[in-house]
């Protein structure tokens, strides 16, 4: 590029002049052609990962809530009780455990979980870990050895179980507060960015 001005410097000739200085203006054009086009893509790129953002943790928050209302409708404390009576009074007791829920939108996000915001994903990632292992466990508690167990051990067993599901809740209200914020937030960009284009139409509106 700075040869070329230096080269049309030293031209002399009015129409080798023009033709040059038409070279130059087109260089420009492609290099401005290009430079928008690559900015069209950056700001492109960051409005569907924006907008990726905001549909997961959409479908994080729901799961998770969804996860909360079944926890939060059990006192665990007189379930157990409940449990442990029927184990008094039942002989052939065993208790039964049935499956949690799959996390079908966690698995789904999980190769792109990158795109949330760091302080979002420990506290899912911890939630879920626990979830998994809760779940591993449930299913140990459904076998033939556990229902093969003497009474007080099966007892131990379930509220250990019991323990796991009160730190699930825990871990869960954790994520669901990490989800929330990061959806209020967005909510209140866009809410500003709304009143600035709405003030903007005004003023051209009045202008």
């Amino acid at each position: 590029m700075v040869a070329w001005v230096l080269d049309l410097l030293c031209i002399t000739e009015p129409d080798q002049r023009i033709a040059a200085i038409g070279d130059v203006i087109g260089l420009i054009g492609l290099l401005v052609a290009a430079l928008l086009a690559a900015l069209a893509w950056i700001v492109s790129r960051y409005l569907e990962r924006r907008e990726k953002v905001h549909d997961f943790c959409v479908a994080l928050h729901a799961e998770i809530d969804s996860e909360l209302l079944n926890l939060s409708g059990v006192d665990f404390n007189d379930h157990m009780q409940a449990i442990r009576q029927q184990y008094e009074q039942d002989e052939s007791f065993s208790v039964y455990v049935p499956h949690l829920a799959h996390s079908y939108i966690f698995d789904a996000v999980t190769e792109q979980i990158q795109v949330l915001p760091g302080r979002t994903i420990a506290p899912i990632v911890e939630y879920e870990r626990l979830r998994a292992t809760a779940d591993r466990f449930a299913g140990d508690l459904r076998g033939e050895y556990f229902h093969g167990l003497p009474k007080e051990r099966q007892i131990a067993m379930y509220e250990e179980y019991v323990g796991m599901l009160l730190r699930m809740r825990k871990l869960a209200r954790y994520a669901r507060r990490a989800l929330h914020r990061i959806l209020r937030m967005r909510l209140g960009v866009r809410i500003r960015s709304g009143f600035r284009a709405l003030r903007s139409w005004i003023g051209g509106k009045n202008a």
